[in-house]
């Protein structure tokens, strides 16, 4: 949303400079704000991922250990939740 904001402030300085200065400034604050959140939800799939891999490799018994070949497209459908 803020990177839009940019955008627009970035067209008008185009025709007013300190509108570009602003659309700057906007640009860089947008631009930090989605790499705090993607690191966010790194954090936050990586920790589901560790509460939930025990549960997922016991649909695989003792000879399917590790995940074969064969297996993989099951794996990755239950990874994806069948969409």
């Amino acid at each position: 949303m803020l990177g839009g904001w940019a955008v627009l402030y970035g067209l008008l300085g185009a025709a007013w400079w300190p509108s570009a200065l602003v659309g700057a400034g906007t640009a860089g604050v947008a631009w930090w704000r989605t790499r705090a959140a993607a690191e966010v939800w790194a954090e936050l799939v990586e920790a589901a991922v560790d509460v939930h891999v025990e549960d997922f490799l016991r649909h695989f018994d003792d000879e399917t250990r590790p995940v074969r070949p064969g297996r993989g497209a099951a794996a990755t459908e239950r990874f994806r939740k069948g969409s």
